[in-house]
């Protein structure tokens, strides 16, 4: 059977990992207000787009093999996610590493809880999202293969309301004063609700149900309208999460599932071939979104006075543009030299 090739996936993937890169440039560096910084706020669907569209490419590549074909796929595809993840574990390492040593970290209060943090959650902000695709995959994999489609459905979608719940309702759940012990006991554990299980599953979820629809029931255009008219609803959710100080972050809203399953649904029904700069897109989109913690805070983070002198000496419009050619360059530096060096593809 010939392996269809999403190319719109391709697009997307760009133009999400770019918003991400830009979201986080203007929150810790630009400083970007007004128009600008709620344009931004379109980033907040990067992330589970990408764990959906990774969880669909699984899901697409196991549906039609055997099981023992399924199974060994699965430790191929863990095995991959792992590398990725220890290999720019240890490149962010290094900088947490030298930062260290320059200002003479205290054991028990920066590298002990470090350490705790690479265990339960991630080594590195940003790449916390490898680990937490392979939760959140392994969960539907497993879920299906053991208990079936209708327990796994139960299951992901109470791990989803409770996430939903716990991380953007904080404070207005625990006013229950159990449900208050428990976020406060998992949060001293795990750091965040934000992670594979209460995440990535459910997005992971939506991957497995799109990747086993032969045809879509509904149209492209409906899909779009649709996709924008639940975005437009999770905005106003997390206006209403903010205004009444429910919660610092507003990621996981009840209205971003609908919007990736339509957005997913949308680029599906999509025309578009690929092509050799789609691929490039491909490969670009996971550098910029893996590597650009390089740049915005593990380098300054071993420059004293870096940050300060940047943010104080240049507009926002120009550290945007600033980061913008530099961690896209990277991407595309990275990307060309993989074709003599194949070792540093591992890093996408």
């Amino acid at each position: 059977m010939e392996k269809k090739v999403y190319a719109s996936f391709d697009y997307m993937k760009i133009i999400m990992a770019l918003f991400i890169m830009w979201a986080h440039t203007a929150n810790e560096w630009a400083h970007l207000q007004g128009v600008g910084h709620y344009v931004l706020s379109i980033y907040n669907f990067g992330v589970p787009f990408f764990f959906c569209c990774s969880a669909f490419l699984f899901f697409s590549k196991i549906r039609n093999m055997e099981k023992q074909d399924q199974n060994s796929y699965y430790k191929q595809w863990s095995f991959r996610i792992g590398k990725m993840y220890l290999v720019w574990s240890l490149i962010y390492f290094c900088f947490v590493l030298v930062n260290w040593i320059i200002t003479s970290a205290d054991f028990e209060n920066e590298i002990l809880p470090y350490f705790h943090r690479a265990l339960v959650f991630t080594t590195y902000s940003t790449i916390w999202f490898l680990p937490s695709l392979w939760v959140g995959v392994s969960i539907v994999y497993l879920l299906n293969k053991w208990l079936g489609k209708r327990a796994m459905y139960v299951i992901v979608f109470l791990l989803y309301v409770v996430g939903c719940l716990c991380y953007n309702y904080t404070s207005l759940v625990c006013r229950i004063p159990f449900v208050e012990k428990f976020v406060e006991a998992y949060l001293k554990c795990f750091h965040t609700f934000r992670n594979g299980v209460f995440n990535a599953a459910p997005c992971a979820l939506l991957g497995l149900v799109l990747a086993n629809k032969n045809t879509l029931p509904i149209k492209k255009q409906y899909c779009f309208s649709l996709m924008i008219l639940f975005a437009i609803g999770f905005i106003g959710e997390g206006m209403i999460v903010k205004r009444n100080n429910w919660a610092n972050n507003i990621d996981m809203g009840f209205l971003m599932m609908p919007t990736i399953y339509f957005m997913m649904a949308w680029l599906m029904q999509l025309d578009v071939k690929p092509t050799k700069l789609s691929m490039r897109f491909r490969n670009w989109s996971m550098i910029i979104f893996l590597g650009q913690r390089l740049f915005l805070s593990a380098i300054p983070s071993v420059i004293p006075g870096l940050k300060e002198s940047i943010v104080s000496s240049c507009p926002p419009l120009l550290i945007m543009c600033m980061f913008t050619v530099v961690i896209f360059g990277f991407a595309v530096i990275m990307e060309a030299l993989s074709k003599k060096y194949e070792i540093l593809k591992i890093l996408w």
